[in-house]
C-alpha cells in the first residue's frame, strides 16, 4: 500500500468516525444533589433523663416527652410535654412548655418555658435554654438546662 492510500484511508476512518462521535456525543451526567439538612417538623416522641439539683439533694430522672416542632425558614416554634420520674425522690413530674429558636443545621438553639407540676401537688414554673443536634433521619440528641420557679401547692 502506498503512502497516499494510507494517508486517504486514514482520513476516511476519522472523518467518519468523527461523523459517529458527532451524532452520539459523549452524555454528561450531573452528580446527585444530597440534601443535608434535617426536617425539624412535625410530631415526634422520645425519652429523656436528666438531673435536679436542689438544696435537699440531687435527684436523677427518667422518663417520655412528646411534642410538634415547625419550623418557618430558619426559626423553629415548639411545643412540648414530659412526664418524668425522679427514681430517688420517688415522685412523678409533668411539664407543658414552648420553645422557639434558630435551626443552624443539624443544630436547633432554643430558648424554652412553661408550667410543670409534682405528684405532690406542687405547681412551678420554668425558664431555660437547650441545644439539639439532628444524628439520623428521625433522630436527635439534645441538652437543656431549666431554672425552676418556686412551687406552690394546688
Amino acid at each position: 500500500m502506498s503512502y497516499k492510500a494510507l494517508l486517504l484511508a486514514t482520513a476516511a476512518t476519522l472523518a467518519i468516525t468523527g461523523t459517529a462521535i458527532a451524532a452520539d456525543p459523549p452524555m454528561i451526567i450531573d452528580e446527585p444533589i444530597i440534601d443535608n439538612t434535617f426536617d425539624w417538623n412535625g410530631f415526634y416522641l422520645g425519652i429523656n433523663g436528666g438531673i435536679l439539683s436542689e438544696a435537699s439533694g440531687t435527684y436523677p430522672s427518667i422518663g417520655i416527652d412528646f411534642g410538634w416542632n415547625w419550623a418557618e425558614s430558619d426559626i423553629l416554634f415548639g411545643i412540648e410535654g414530659d412526664l418524668d420520674w425522679y427514681v430517688t425522690a420517688g415522685e412523678f413530674t409533668g411539664e407543658l412548655q414552648g420553645r422557639i429558636g434558630g435551626v443552624f443545621d443539624p443544630a436547633v438553639l432554643y430558648v424554652d418555658g412553661g408550667i410543670g407540676g409534682v405528684s405532690n401537688g406542687v405547681v412551678y414554673g420554668f425558664i431555660g435554654a437547650g441545644v439539639e443536634f439532628a444524628v439520623a433521619d428521625n433522630m436527635s440528641l439534645g441538652l437543656q438546662a431549666d431554672l425552676l420557679g418556686t412551687g406552690r401547692r394546688a
